[in-house]
């Protein structure tokens, strides 16, 4: 390659460095949050790995009759949980958070009431965001430089 061709694709990487940087970063939030989705709703644990708790009698009735499982606190009565978790792009970064403030305290009221914390990320999940961002990073930098186009998202 020749070393005009070089230095026009480092402006390319220069000129888009900041949206690489906020793609990279929210791509792996996203892949952080299907990680912490899984754990809590499929898995049915909080973040310190043990089980979210077990469904008091009068509740686990109130499930069996509408044919949900009651053996594990699964917090999927509707679903409407699940759904209400996101990831945000914000001025201060890219956050993964409740919808509103309903669901907020629908999060928190759980967290309470099992007496521990279940929406935050473990250390695993974040572990592997952060590696999931370099990785993703590097990717658009070296997709950038071997070809000399920007992907955008």
């Amino acid at each position: 390659m020749e070393v005009s061709e070089f230095e026009r694709r480092l402006k390319v990487v220069a000129d888009n460095i900041f949206q690489i940087a906020l793609n990279s970063t929210h791509d792996a939030a996203v892949m952080a949050m299907q990680d912490m989705e899984v754990r809590i709703f499929n898995e049915n644990l909080g973040t310190e790995g043990t089980e979210i708790g077990k469904y008091s009698p009068g509740y686990a009735q109130y499930r069996k009759d509408r044919g949900l499982q009651t053996a594990k606190v699964d917090l999927q009565l509707e679903g409407d949980l699940k759904k209400d978790i996101r990831v945000f792009d914000t001025a201060k970064g890219v956050v993964i958070k409740f919808v509103n403030d309903l669901a907020t305290k629908k999060g928190r009221d759980n967290e309470k009431r099992f007496k521990k914390t279940i929406f935050a990320l473990t250390e695993n999940e974040s572990d592997n965001a952060a590696k999931n961002l370099e990785l993703n990073f590097d990717d658009n930098i070296k997709h950038i430089l071997d070809t000399g186009e920007y992907r955008s998202i």
